[in-house]
């Protein structure tokens, strides 16, 4: 077999690096006797998946075989179906040792005699008790291991004479000079006689035999990484390094001299020529140890075309960004993952060509294996456009194997329910084979890409394909954080995992911060975020500072809506009253800081005392006493000497138990509540305050914010009349408000934010000079009072008059050219479309109407959901779409799309939620009730772009 010897060395590395640890958790297993820990059994189990799977790629089927029957053995005692004695266990120590010996020589391995072992294994699977292929098993693996060094004896005990005459066998002559001998070995005798003799090797395995020498190492250095670490530098790279570190020794001698003549200006000097020189010294050394993510992606063209051949299949592999470069630590561990990966899309994902040809594709299948950078990240995408995920076959295999309850079940979305297919043990293949169906592949995925602080991701569509998604680092060496407190301590958090801070004010905790079922949520801009405490996920006593001594005293709250009770210095009477005092809250130090992260598609919000500092971090590896703590991703030191843990965001999450029908039931009272207190006078919206000039107060929809950016006025640059900033390797052009409407001018200042928004696919950003809040609100906003470009309404807010900034109408009066517009329809009136808007808002009304109509569309009104139903039915003929708010009295939103879908006559309408809820729970509740789009009702060109489509085709 020709074989590629790159490729063959990174499957030699990774396989050692499997079997490594596996006789330790074999005996640890094996004292657990009938107390079967499955944990431990899936690891031993993966391992050996892993091993077996890449020796049949390279047709090394003595390592597939063998690895095939420890598995059956291993199954049974993951199900519980067989007690690991001592006699079976012996017999998977003695084949994990073969299985070692086989990849010293690897040239060889089809050739020996497996014959016995393999026959122990069958004995066990079938339930027979195969003590003596079992003894003389273990006695040959015992006596050829005792010739080398190991870490940790054999379980079942051997005649100490039996080692010299079961060593290893005669070595051929061109793996005897490849050969690296740990310790000095008979070869006068052979344990077998049926031992090929050095002729009958084929010439071309022996490339084979030198790649496999190369990394071989005594059995102490396995540990942790097999691999050999090499790299090639650059020369003009090693160049750049010593010119830096030149330059180091330098501005060390310069501080030197600063410090000891006491120079505090030239000691400032030297430091920032200090940081300085850190810094580029820092990317320059990383930048050794980035490696293409081709080096991974070549080898599964071979994979592809070895596998579609054995299972009759047609498969194009497509692959993109082979030159996206990632640290070599990490590399090296994403070769399994990916491999899991691959072997899934090709074996469940595509259809066979006669499956496909039936269902009217094409038959030669598309596998796209895709790497990009984005937002600070690797992105890895491997897609197949077969035939997807079936959240009911998952749903139901589940079930069928216990891994969640039914009613657990139930309450997930489709999307949840693909997801499970991470969880060890399952796997929805009808039958094991050398490929797959035990279920431990995508389980691999998920464990690996954790540990090295990536985040893996799928989505699936039945017929049309899936899409596996991993995000990760670009380097696990050091990496930018933001460093938070609890009680004394500090931890970090990766920010490519942080979204944003939240400081909940005091006052503001009982409203916002709420109970669902045994876990806590946090109302965050119209949408419920499950949080989870800290200082609970660690068993630590929650913590407050006292405002007077400043002591850390225990917070005895059960929950962080809760009101603190002091029960020292007060009389029963006293307790009493401040027991029922309606809010005592108020102090600044009772607000509550939040942490939002992202762990792959689930958002949510970590609690913490304290928000510290963001900096940059050198991640250590966890000692061994902390490495089952999972929550733990590494630790580093600080400049003070102290030590930060790192925090794994998505094993934290593993702590959420939100109840998914509470969670929409507990955002319905909500809305209710707010519809009752507002006396349903407006839509609840979710509203960024800010000043421009210094007294007038501006309200800027919050789901239109991409983000916001604070700036120094210094960084302004005016050309062609514009201004704007260099901002992400290009330049952002900023509007005022002051440059289109009749308003203050923005306010002088060192600083100012400027509100970054998408126009025409285009970022631009509005130039305020300071953030006052942001909040949700019921109002009815007015129409007429202060109408002009750039300003569409006003309203009563916090007693004070509010002006509603129409991000779109500003640039649209400063740059016509830069928005989206519609063509207008300049056909008869019968020709045109006509649009039926269901909103009770006379603002919004009135605001929707006369932007469609400008647009070119014919515009019939109804306040609330029945009237809607009533003007559907008069005006059945001439509607062609249907928009509708959500929040309405009498018939809200989600009525009125159930009542439309009931009903033959209008149930083929095209239903476009136009509102100010933008939550996940909204849009899922609108999804569920037969909405089509999900769109904010202040978005103009995100409505356009949405009427274009459905009009284009009903058309």
């Amino acid at each position: 077999m020709d074989l590629d010897d790159e490729t063959v060395a990174l499957y030699v590395e990774e396989a050692l690096e499997h079997l490594d640890g596996i006789e330790d958790l074999l005996l640890e297993i094996e004292a657990g006797g009938a107390n079967i820990d499955v944990d431990l059994v899936n690891k031993v189990f993966r391992g050996i998946h892993s091993v077996k799977g890449g020796a049949g790629f390279f047709g090394l089927d003595n390592i597939k075989d063998l690895g095939h029957d420890m598995e059956n053995v291993l199954n049974m005692v993951r199900n519980k179906e067989l007690v690991p004695t001592p006699e079976i266990v012996s017999v998977l120590l003695a084949s994990a040792d073969l299985l070692n010996q086989m990849f010293d020589d690897l040239a060889n391995s089809n050739d020996r005699d497996l014959s016995e072992p393999i026959a122990a294994l069958q004995a066990i699977v079938a339930g027979e008790a195969p003590v003596a292929a079992a003894s003389e098993a273990v006695a040959v693996a015992e006596a050829e291991s005792a010739a080398e060094p190991v870490a940790s004896e054999p379980v079942a005990p051997a005649p100490t004479a039996q080692a010299p005459e079961a060593v290893a066998e005669p070595e051929p002559a061109p793996v005897e000079a490849a050969k690296v001998e740990e310790s000095p070995q008979p070869a006068a005798e052979a344990p077998k006689p049926a031992a090929p003799p050095a002729e009958q090797v084929a010439p071309e395995p022996a490339p084979i035999a030198e790649v496999e020498k190369a990394p071989k190492e005594p059995a102490e250095s396995r540990g942790g990484a097999t691999a050999e670490s090499k790299l090639r530098v650059s020369v003009k790279l090693l160049d750049q390094l010593m010119t830096l570190a030149g330059e180091l020794v330098l501005t060390r001698n310069q501080m030197s001299l600063a410090v000891s003549s006491g120079d505090r200006s030239q000691s400032e000097h030297a430091s920032q020529r200090l940081d300085q020189i850190t810094s580029e010294l820092q990317e320059a050394i990383v930048s050794t140890r980035m490696q293409p993510v081709g080096v991974v992606f070549t080898k599964f063209r071979r994979v592809v075309r070895d596998m579609s051949k054995q299972l009759g299949k047609k498969i194009n592999l497509e692959i993109e960004g082979e030159d996206v470069e990632l640290d070599k630590t990490i590399i090296e561990g994403l070769s399994d993952p990916l491999t899991h990966l691959v072997r899934n899309g090709v074996d469940h994902g595509i259809e066979d060509p006669a499956k496909r040809k039936a269902a009217g594709k094409v038959e030669e299948a598309t596998l796209n294996l895709r790497a990009f950078h984005e937002a600070g990240q690797v992105i890895i995408e491997v897609a197949d456009d077969g035939g997807g995920i079936d959240p009911e076959k998952v749903k139901a295999k589940a079930l069928e194997k216990g891994l969640k309850d039914k009613a657990v079940l139930d309450a997930m979305s489709d999307a949840e329910l693909v997801k499970l297919i991470f969880l060890p043990g399952f796997s929805t293949a009808g039958e094991v084979t050398d490929i797959s169906g035990r279920g431990v592949g995508m389980d691999v995925v998920n464990t690996n890409l954790t540990q090295m602080g990536g985040v893996v991701d799928v989505t699936s569509a039945v017929g049309k394909g899936t899409t596996i998604r991993i995000k990760l680092p670009l380097t696990l060496a050091i990496i930018p954080s933001l460093i938070v407190g609890l009680s004394e301590r500090r931890y970090a958090v990766p920010q490519v995992n942080v979204q944003e801070l939240v400081r909940i004010p005091a006052r503001e905790v009982p409203e916002r911060i709420q109970s669902i079922g045994r876990s806590q949520v946090m109302r965050l801009r119209g949408e419920l975020l499950p949080i989870v405490k800290l200082s609970e996920i660690l068993s630590m006593d929650p913590v407050y500072r006292d405002n007077e001594t400043g002591e850390l005293r225990r917070d005895r709250r059960g929950s962080l809506y809760d009101r603190r009770t002091h029960t020292n210095g007060f009389d029963s009477a006293e307790q009493e009253r401040r027991e029922v005092a309606e809010n005592r809250r108020v102090s600044f130090e009772s607000a509550v800081s939040v942490v939002v992260v992202l762990a792959g598609s689930l958002r949510y919000g970590v609690v913490v005392d304290q928000l510290l500092d963001s900096e940059e971090i050198v991640v250590k590896p966890l000692d061994g006493h902390f490495q089952s703590q999972a929550i733990y991703a590494g630790a580093t030191i600080q400049g003070d000497g102290g030590v930060a843990m790192i925090l794994d965001v998505v094993e934290l999450s593993r702590f959420i138990e939100l109840d998914v029908s509470r969670t929409h039931e507990l955002e319905a009272a909500r809305l209710q509540a707010e519809a009752d207190e507002s006396g349903a006078s407006g839509d609840t919206m979710s509203l960024l305050l800010v000043k421009s000039g210094e007294r007038e107060t501006f309200a800027i929809p919050l789901p239109l914010i991409t983000r916001i950016e604070k700036i120094q006025r210094d960084r302004l640059e005016f050309s062609a009349k514009r201004r704007s900033i260099i901002y992400r390797d290009g330049s952002l052009v900023l509007f005022t408000l002051d440059d289109v409407a009749d308003v203050q001018p923005i306010a002088d200042g060192d600083e100012a934010y400027v509100v970054v928004f998408n126009v025409n696919r285009r970022e631009v950003g509005l130039m305020v000079s300071s953030l006052e809040d942001t909040l949700n609100v019921a109002v009815e906003f007015d129409r007429d009072a202060f109408r002009q470009p750039g300003i569409s309404g006003s309203a009563i807010i916090r007693d004070k008059t509010t002006f509603l900034v129409d991000l779109v109408g500003v640039v649209e009066a400063a740059e016509p050219d830069w928005t989206r517009k519609a063509e207008v329809i300049e056909a008869e009136a019968d020709s045109r479309s006509t649009i039926l808007v269901v909103e009770d808002s006379s603002f919004f009304r009135g605001h929707l109407k006369a932007f469609l109509e400008d647009s070119g569309y014919d515009v019939l009104t109804a306040e609330d959901g029945s009237r809607g139903l009533e003007e559907l039915g008069a005006n059945l003929q001439e509607i062609d779409l249907v928009m509708t708010d959500i929040e309405m009295p009498v018939m809200d939103g989600f009525e009125f799309t159930r009542a439309m879908r009931a009903d033959d006559r209008f149930r083929h309408f095209p239903v476009i939620a136009v509102t100010s809820l933008a939550g996940d729970i909204d849009k899922a509740r609108g999804m569920e009730a037969g909405v089509n789009e999900y769109l904010i009702k202040l978005d103009k060109e995100e409505i356009l772009d949405c009427l274009d489509r459905y009009i284009a085709k009903a058309a």
